[in-house]
């Protein structure tokens, strides 16, 4: 049986998406992921997560153009684990998803 390898997941984007032409475009932004709890003495806590994301080709070039800071987003795509050594010897590792949907839930706040 094959693995499964899909996330979808709702935030707002961080910055405006940068662009990149290589053998495709790309176009790289982030988005924040807010969630908000109480705990049982009623405290409200928050914890915010940021997550990179990558849109290939024709599509990406759409977003580059078409999105920006603060548009509330729904995306869904591949998870990719990306790891690599600094000049130091420091091991580092980050997960990026590679967008294969996008819908826009909200335009950025005023």
């Amino acid at each position: 049986m094959t693995d499964l390898n899909q996330v979808t997941l709702m935030g707002r984007l961080t910055d405006d998406p940068k662009s990149f032409n290589g053998k495709s475009t790309v176009a790289k932004f982030s988005i924040a992921i807010n969630k908000q709890w109480k705990d049982q003495s009623g405290e409200q806590h928050e914890k915010v997560s940021f997550i990179k994301c990558n849109v290939f080709g024709k599509f990406g070039e759409w977003c580059a153009g078409n999105l920006s800071k603060g548009f509330q987003v729904i995306v869904s795509g591949e998870l990719e684990q990306n790891r690599w050594e600094d000049q130091q010897g420091d091991k580092h590792s980050e997960i990026q998803v590679n967008v294969d949907f996008l819908r826009i839930v909200s335009k950025p706040r005023d």
